[in-house]
């Protein structure tokens, strides 16, 4: 297609100079991906052209072994599959707790010392432990979600996009109906200015 002396694939809607080269790349342009999980079965196909293309191409993973030599179950096998996000993270939460924290507890998610990484994912740390390391503890996530939907300190926000949302004084936030959310929160634990609801939710235009 010709615009303004340039010519754009019609596919893409990348543009060039020449036209022959348009035609060439048009012929052989895929504006689209697919990604097939050889575990679950579950195809996937996106536009590369999508604002979010780059957050689907993130959830499908190729993993490429090369050839199994002799001794493996698979010798002179090439080894090379493709694997959706959720299969990739079921496999890891098969391994061994010790495996798992490898993962889990590597890179920018690198937040926990191994033994307290480990202790958390059994189960045994102490609610003063969560706190000192900075994750919301049992008795802190049961404060939030029984007194947050009932406080009255909290208000809903409407925005003028029509979102909504809603938070009390002293910033612990929920959803846009004035509930908990799932993120949890900390501040409701302890809390000197929880005061129980006794009509109707209040809500403002932010």
């Amino acid at each position: 297609m010709k615009i303004n002396q340039q010519f754009q694939c019609e596919k893409c809607e990348e543009v060039f100079t020449d036209e022959g080269n348009c035609a060439t790349h048009e012929a052989n342009c895929c504006p689209e991906e697919t990604r097939w999980c050889y575990k679950c079965g579950k195809t996937k196909t996106w536009n590369v052209k999508d604002d979010w293309a780059f957050t689907y191409q993130e959830q499908w993973h190729t993993v490429n072994l090369g050839r199994m030599g002799y001794g493996s179950s698979l010798d002179g096998c090439d080894v090379e599959f493709t694997i959706c996000d959720d299969c990739l993270c079921g496999i890891v939460d098969t391994f061994a707790i010790e495996g798992q924290e490898k993962i889990h507890n590597s890179g920018s998610n690198a937040d926990l010392p191994t033994d307290i990484w480990i202790r958390e994912a059994r189960g045994e740390l102490s609610d003063e432990e969560y706190e000192e390391y900075g994750m919301y503890s049992p008795r802190q996530i049961k404060a939030y979600k029984e007194r947050f939907p009932i406080c009255d300190k909290v208000i809903i926000y409407e925005y003028a996009d029509g979102s909504r949302g809603s938070h009390c004084c002293n910033f612990a936030f929920g959803d846009r109906e004035g509930k908990a959310d799932r993120n949890g929160h900390s501040k409701c634990f302890d809390c000197v200015s929880f005061k129980e609801r006794t009509g109707e939710i209040e809500i403002e235009k932010a």
